[in-house]
């Protein structure tokens, strides 16, 4: 499997090398191979959570009163690697999580994808997440120990004010509110 390198020498920035280390690492870290799937089906289950954020039906779904009333096809990123099932599984869970019900669950397994195979999908999606954040949080932003530290940040270019103001800014560019 071919692994992004990280690599931003030639980005016009100077880049902190800890930033591309943490990403390398957390790349292997879902590229492993889990119990059920291969390592790159866990990068494709990854790049369909991506490609969720843009698929039509997805969209459609998340605006009917009912997901289930709308059918049609996924915008798939890599239609080789991940059955059906997978596939609408991962966009389900990445884009309307809230409405999933045991219906759709035991409608979704099957003899090729039992339960094993959607828990790992859950792990390649969820719990690995929150490890990534607290890893990525660490280099991009603060870490847990340093998160109450409000002076300048040792090793960083910008004073923590500037750090909360740029991270509210994407935060709310990105429609993400916590």
């Amino acid at each position: 499997m071919r692994v992004a390198s990280f690599d931003y020498r030639d980005s016009g920035f100077e880049v902190r090398p800890d930033l591309p280390e943490a990403y390398r690492e957390i790349w292997h870290k879902i590229g492993d191979y889990g119990n059920w799937w291969t390592g790159r089906q866990r990068i494709a289950i990854v790049a369909e959570s991506r490609a969720s954020e843009a698929c039509r039906l997805c969209a459609a779904r998340r605006a009917s009163l009912s997901p289930f009333a709308v059918s049609g096809e996924h915008d798939i990123a890599r239609p080789d690697l991940l059955p059906a099932s997978a596939i609408d599984a991962v966009h389900r869970i990445s884009t309307d999580a809230a409405r999933l019900t045991k219906g759709w669950l035991e409608d979704l397994l099957t003899p090729n994808f039992g339960y094993g195979h959607y828990i790992e999908l859950l792990g390649v999606l969820v719990p690995d997440a929150v490890r990534m954040l607290f890893r990525l949080s660490g280099v991009q932003y603060l870490t847990l120990p340093g998160f109450m530290r409000f002076g300048d940040l040792p090793g960083r270019a910008l004073t923590r004010s500037q750090v909360e103001l740029v991270a509210a800014r994407v935060s709310a560019l990105n429609d993400c509110f916590y």
